[in-house]
């Protein structure tokens, strides 16, 4: 190699040295704005539940069913919000790389079931009927279990808004590639266009879901977002495989333990 291009080699590693630096303390200090934003939001949003609550749960006097409705609408729209908050906060810090994980030896199942409670309700009130695929090679993995229970509630919370009453879901986990695993979440659901796909796990992003009545579930995307982070960030990947108007696979690719 000519001294000029050595010279020129080298500028170019430094100049993309210093770009990887600014980009590092530009997404340590969105993270750092967020983090103290986030506190200020937080804490008249809780007052807001709490205030309502002590309302709605009767302890300031009777009140009409009407009123308990509109109550409870309140506490959910300011539960949501709550919920956006600390979830835009979560990937500004996987982004910046302030979220510390902490691997430990996981019992697949039992997470599963764990995770899995929360959604009783909507399985008898849907009659989705919900079905748990383990492969006995997988069955222990060591991982953050409590970012793995944030996958699958995410995954799973998404497969029940998209999937019409008496659906099926379908949890699997089976190896991957060598030291690797990889969780799939099958629906019944409405499906995803392919030209919509690429925008699946980018915050903020909308789906279109015209000439489907699910306007209800519209959301900000924030979940699937907030997936994809959290997987990357321990050397995974995730994606979808969607036939419109039949179903959807989202997936996740995970280390079977740390890399």
């Amino acid at each position: 190699m000519e001294e000029g291009d050595e010279i020129a080699m080298k500028k170019k590693m430094k100049l993309k040295k210093n770009n990887k630096k600014n980009m590092q303390r530009a997404l340590f200090t969105k993270a750092e704005f967020l983090s103290n934003m986030s506190h200020d939001l937080r804490t008249p949003i809780n007052g807001i539940i709490g205030f309502t609550e002590l309302i709605l749960y009767g302890k300031t006097g009777d009140i009409t069913p009407e009123q308990k409705e509109y109550l409870s609408d309140i506490v959910s729209c300011a539960s949501q919000l709550l919920a956006i908050i600390n979830e835009l906060l979560d990937i500004a810090k996987l982004e910046a790389g302030m979220i510390e994980f902490k691997p430990a030896k996981v019992d697949v199942i039992r997470v599963l079931k764990r995770t899995l409670d929360v959604f009783n309700t909507l399985i008898i009130g849907k009659n989705i009927s919900l079905e748990i695929k383990v492969d006995p090679a997988v069955n222990y993995i060591i991982i953050d279990s409590t970012k793995f229970k944030q996958v699958i509630y995410n995954y799973v919370s998404n497969a029940f808004k998209f999937t019409y009453p008496g659906g099926h879901i379908i949890i699997r986990v089976r190896p991957d590639k060598s030291n690797f695993f990889r969780l799939e979440v099958e629906d019944t659901g409405i499906g995803i266009r392919q030209e919509d796909i690429p925008k699946l796990f980018i915050a903020f992003q909308k789906v279109d879901k015209d000439s489907i009545n699910l306007e209800e579930h519209i959301s900000t995307g924030l979940g699937l977002a907030l997936t994809r982070q959290i997987v990357e960030s321990q050397g995974g990947r995730v994606g979808v495989e969607s036939v419109w108007k039949k179903g959807s696979i989202f997936y996740a690719i995970l280390p079977c333990s740390p890399l």
